[in-house]
């Protein structure tokens, strides 16, 4: 079923434009990250990249930056993944590389000055990067969708079109403690302290009809940590809707051990 706020996703077609067939495989990170913190030939020397995922706790190397253990499956069109949304790599190139050469200073101020990033004319490239971080959020969403019914938002659709934050994602930029110390002890032992993370997809799933709701996860870059849901019940300000970008450090380990050890339950993780 399909409503005016929200379509099915289906398997096989682009995800975004609901037309084309989708056989374009989009990065989970971006291969300019990829290439600035790891080299842009094979992953073969110490300090290269290595996946260790959180199914097996298994350590696999990565042989270079076209792995496909580094690409989500074919949910786009080629037109999608390429011409569409060249704009929005191209303003989170820019944040991203900014960000990264001031590491001391964004973490020290906890903060980010789209202007010093963008100039003058910062809203529209802040914009796009936005729009990065929520064609990310669709492609595991479509994911998803390959094995259970997931639903996109109209106004996710939209806001890719160049329309404004769609309401049924919620979205925070936070810095995370917990990755920072990460980070500090790689630096201090003369290793790579870059790495790159995504948290499993957490999600009520609705038994009756296979559908998977309130899908949730993170994207970490270091310390830097975008955490996300669709249709969630939480309502925030959209992120870097100010030109000063506030980052509240959020410690997730610390955060988890306290959920754990008050008996919390975690939702239900599907991925």
């Amino acid at each position: 079923m399909t409503t005016t706020s929200h379509r099915l996703i289906r398997p096989g077609t682009c995800w975004w434009c609901d037309a084309g067939t989708a056989n374009s495989a989009e990065h989970k990170f971006k291969r300019s990250d990829l290439a600035r913190d790891f080299g842009r030939g094979a992953f073969l020397a110490d300090g290269g990249l290595a996946e260790v995922s959180g199914r097996d706790n298994q350590v696999r190397r990565i042989q270079g930056p076209s792995s496909r253990r580094l690409k989500f499956l074919p949910v786009l069109c080629a037109r999608c993944n390429n011409t569409r949304s060249q704009p929005f790599d191209r303003a989170y190139d820019c944040f991203i590389e900014w960000v990264m050469s001031h590491e001391i200073r964004v973490l020290t101020e906890r903060k980010i000055d789209l202007e010093d990033v963008f100039g003058p004319q910062w809203r529209p490239q802040t914009d796009d990067v936005r729009r990065y971080f929520v064609k990310h959020v669709g492609c595991r969403l479509a994911e998803c969708a390959q094995r259970y019914k997931v639903y996109v938002g109209a106004d996710l659709i939209a806001f890719l079109d160049g329309g404004s934050w769609p309401a049924t994602v919620t979205a925070e930029l936070f810095i995370d403690p917990s990755y920072q110390r990460v980070c500090d002890e790689l630096r201090a032992a003369g290793e790579n302290p870059a790495w790159h993370a995504l948290n499993p997809i957490w999600a009520e799933l609705r038994q009756d009809t296979s559908t998977l709701v309130g899908i949730q996860s993170r994207w970490s870059n270091r310390w830097l940590r975008f955490a996300w849901q669709v249709d969630g019940l939480e309502r925030r300000s959209p992120p870097m809707a100010e030109r000063i970008v506030r980052l509240p450090a959020i410690d997730t380990v610390r955060d988890a051990r306290r959920a754990a050890a008050s008996g919390a339950q975690p939702p239900t993780s599907e991925q």
